[in-house]
């Protein structure tokens, strides 16, 4: 006499989380995906956004000491624990800002004109008002540039 089992074995279900690691500033995150155990997944190509900042891939830890993956990156077996949730947070690099500031003997009139095609020089075109402008850090600028009212130019940094 012996004994017979009949076992059906369910395989593990785990989900990837696709996180934008910057709050709402993230547009375009990825929605997460239903993997089985044992089976390999190619990351989707589509990339978060994130206005001044260039994404770098994805991380298994939010600052960076994780593992690392890109899109399109084939991944398997991420855990082994049903029906988890791994989660991979978008890794950032901040784009290098060029910010033109502005002077002129009329306060409120200054114009900085722009031609044709100038938002391709640019990560990101926005809007400041003069105000913001004056205030801006000059600890953030690449360069900073003096322009008095007699039109003399100085590079201060």
């Amino acid at each position: 006499m012996y004994a017979v089992w009949d076992e059906t074995v369910t395989p593990i279900t785990y989900y990837i989380e696709f996180d934008g690691n910057a709050g709402t500033a993230a547009r375009n995150v990825l929605e997460r995906m239903e993997v089985q155990y044992g089976e390999e997944v190619v990351l989707p190509e589509q990339k978060p956004e994130r206005t001044g900042f260039t994404f770098m891939g994805w991380n298994t830890r939010t600052d960076g000491q994780g593992t690392e993956y890109q899109p399109q990156d084939t991944v398997k077996n991420l855990t082994t624990v049903n029906h988890a949730t791994v989660k991979l947070y978008a890794r950032w690099k901040q784009r290098r800002i060029i910010l033109v500031k502005a002077a002129s003997t009329v306060y409120n009139d200054t114009i900085i004109k722009r031609i044709p095609g100038d938002e391709e020089w640019y990560d990101s075109v926005g809007h400041l008002t003069i105000d913001e402008l004056k205030n801006y850090p000059d600890e953030l600028c690449e360069q900073v540039w003096h322009i008095d009212k007699q039109g003399n130019i100085t590079r201060v940094k």
